[in-house]
Protein backbone atom coordinates (compact mmCIF):
# COMPACT_ATOMS: atom_id res chain seq x y z
CA UNK A 1 0.00 0.00 0.00
CA UNK A 2 2.66 2.74 1.41
CA UNK A 3 4.54 1.92 -1.75
CA UNK A 4 1.42 3.26 -4.10
CA UNK A 5 0.59 6.36 -1.72
CA UNK A 6 4.29 7.71 -1.60
CA UNK A 7 4.48 8.87 -5.26
CA UNK A 8 1.35 10.39 -4.59
CA UNK A 9 1.96 12.04 -1.24
CA UNK A 10 5.10 13.50 -2.49
CA UNK A 11 3.90 14.62 -5.98
CA UNK A 12 1.24 16.63 -3.90
CA UNK A 13 3.86 18.38 -1.71
CA UNK A 14 4.40 16.21 0.84
CA UNK A 15 7.69 15.42 2.84
CA UNK A 16 7.15 11.36 3.43
CA UNK A 17 9.20 9.15 6.27
CA UNK A 18 9.04 5.43 5.68
CA UNK A 19 8.96 2.95 7.90
CA UNK A 20 10.41 -0.64 8.27
CA UNK A 21 11.19 -3.29 10.92
CA UNK A 22 14.66 -3.29 9.17
CA UNK A 23 15.26 0.07 7.15
CA UNK A 24 18.74 -1.26 5.74
CA UNK A 25 16.64 -4.12 4.07
CA UNK A 26 13.91 -1.77 3.13
CA UNK A 27 16.78 0.70 1.63
CA UNK A 28 17.62 -1.78 -0.79
CA UNK A 29 14.78 -1.90 -3.07
CA UNK A 30 13.65 1.63 -1.91
CA UNK A 31 17.10 4.08 -1.49
CA UNK A 32 15.40 7.14 -2.71
CA UNK A 33 13.05 6.89 0.55
CA UNK A 34 13.68 8.76 3.52
CA UNK A 35 13.68 5.14 5.81
CA UNK A 36 13.55 4.91 9.57
CA UNK A 37 13.17 2.14 11.83
CA UNK A 38 9.59 1.32 13.73
CA UNK A 39 8.75 -1.44 15.36
CA UNK A 40 5.63 -2.24 16.98
CA UNK A 41 7.28 -4.65 19.27
CA UNK A 42 10.12 -2.10 20.26
CA UNK A 43 8.07 0.86 22.07
CA UNK A 44 11.36 2.67 21.95
CA UNK A 45 11.08 2.87 18.40
CA UNK A 46 7.82 4.75 18.26
CA UNK A 47 9.23 8.18 19.68
CA UNK A 48 12.10 8.98 17.20
CA UNK A 49 10.40 7.68 13.92
CA UNK A 50 7.85 10.13 14.68
CA UNK A 51 9.97 12.53 15.63
CA UNK A 52 9.36 16.00 13.26
CA UNK A 53 6.04 14.65 11.72
CA UNK A 54 3.07 16.12 11.26
CA UNK A 55 0.95 13.24 10.14
CA UNK A 56 1.16 9.90 9.73
CA UNK A 57 -0.79 6.83 8.01
CA UNK A 58 -1.33 3.62 10.25
CA UNK A 59 -0.60 0.89 7.42
CA UNK A 60 0.79 -1.81 9.44
CA UNK A 61 -1.01 -4.89 9.96
CA UNK A 62 0.87 -8.59 10.10
CA UNK A 63 0.35 -11.41 7.99
CA UNK A 64 0.50 -13.72 10.52
CA UNK A 65 -1.61 -15.50 12.44
CA UNK A 66 -2.17 -17.67 15.48
CA UNK A 67 -4.63 -17.89 18.80
CA UNK A 68 -3.24 -14.30 20.01
CA UNK A 69 -3.06 -12.17 16.12
CA UNK A 70 -5.77 -9.67 17.01
CA UNK A 71 -4.91 -9.07 20.25
CA UNK A 72 -1.45 -7.95 18.99
CA UNK A 73 -2.58 -6.16 16.16
CA UNK A 74 -5.05 -4.18 18.55
CA UNK A 75 -1.71 -3.64 21.05
CA UNK A 76 0.45 -2.75 18.50
CA UNK A 77 -1.82 -0.07 16.98
CA UNK A 78 -3.05 1.04 20.66
CA UNK A 79 0.75 2.02 21.29
CA UNK A 80 1.30 3.92 17.51
CA UNK A 81 -1.76 5.88 18.92
CA UNK A 82 -0.09 6.71 22.05
CA UNK A 83 3.21 7.72 20.43
CA UNK A 84 1.37 9.91 17.85
CA UNK A 85 -0.28 11.66 20.20
CA UNK A 86 2.71 12.11 22.68
CA UNK A 87 4.16 13.34 19.72
CA UNK A 88 1.98 15.92 18.74
CA UNK A 89 1.01 14.79 15.51
CA UNK A 90 -2.19 16.44 14.01
CA UNK A 91 -3.88 13.83 12.34
CA UNK A 92 -3.12 9.95 12.18
CA UNK A 93 -4.91 7.82 9.48
CA UNK A 94 -5.53 4.29 10.06
CA UNK A 95 -6.16 1.71 7.56
CA UNK A 96 -8.54 -0.84 8.50
CA UNK A 97 -8.22 -4.51 8.30
CA UNK A 98 -6.88 -6.04 5.32
CA UNK A 99 -10.03 -8.49 4.83
CA UNK A 100 -13.65 -8.57 5.94
CA UNK A 101 -14.46 -9.91 9.52
CA UNK A 102 -14.36 -13.68 9.55
CA UNK A 103 -12.08 -14.25 7.21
Amino acid sequence: MGRHLRPALEAAGYRVRCTSRDPRRAEASAPDVDWVRLDLDDPASLEPAMEGCQRALYLIHGMGSGEDYAEREVAGARRFRAAAEAAGLQRLVYLGGVAPAGE
